[in-house]
């Protein structure tokens, strides 16, 4: 969910550039019904930060929210948005 009236350009992902390479995504502090930005990382799974996996499909179900990621607009489903483990850990 963009909150801004001013239309941002489309998220893409980079490629992982190591074979060990994830991405995650660092979600900025916030109140729960605020709209959910933050920021995307690439790092190694053999040298990243601490962090909470969550299990999410990206593909399949009709993307009808946003999130605010990296200053782009990213296509998200209704479900993540949504999910306690997002809003209640940020």
């Amino acid at each position: 969910m963009v909150s801004s009236s001013t239309e941002l350009p489309s998220f893409s992902y980079d490629p992982l550039l190591e074979p060990k390479g994830i991405r995650l995504l660092l979600v900025n502090p916030g109140l729960e019904d605020e709209p959910l930005r933050g920021k995307m990382l690439h790092t190694s799974i053999d040298d990243c930060r601490p962090y909470h996996a969550l299990s999410y499909a990206w593909e399949g179900d009709v993307r009808c929210k946003e999130m605010e990621v990296n200053s782009m607009s990213l296509p998200v489903t209704a479900s993540i948005v949504h999910q306690e483990a997002i809003r209640g850990n940020r």
